[in-house]
């Protein structure tokens, strides 16, 4: 729940419609949990570690764009 409504608020901010914010909660919810079902399938888990890497890498990079955002946005504050 907490990626989806993460995602709904980068799609409001990123699509620039701030008065959807918060709508579409449910739907990044499902979206985030197709996205990272596949890990359920997994039948040899020898084969974990390439997946790790992989996730471990997409939570690095959104770390990277939360803190990109933040900065965007207090800088944003500070000009207007």
């Amino acid at each position: 729940m907490y990626l989806g409504g993460q995602a709904d608020l980068f799609a409001c901010d990123y699509l620039d419609r701030p008065d959807e914010c918060g709508q579409h909660r449910n739907f990044y919810s499902f979206a985030m949990l197709a996205i990272l079902s596949p890990l359920l399938l997994i039948r040899d888990f020898k084969k974990l570690g390439a997946y790790s890497g992989f996730f471990i890498m997409c939570c690095v990079l959104s770390i990277a764009l939360v803190f990109i955002f933040e900065i965007a946005t207090i800088y944003g504050r500070q000009q207007g």
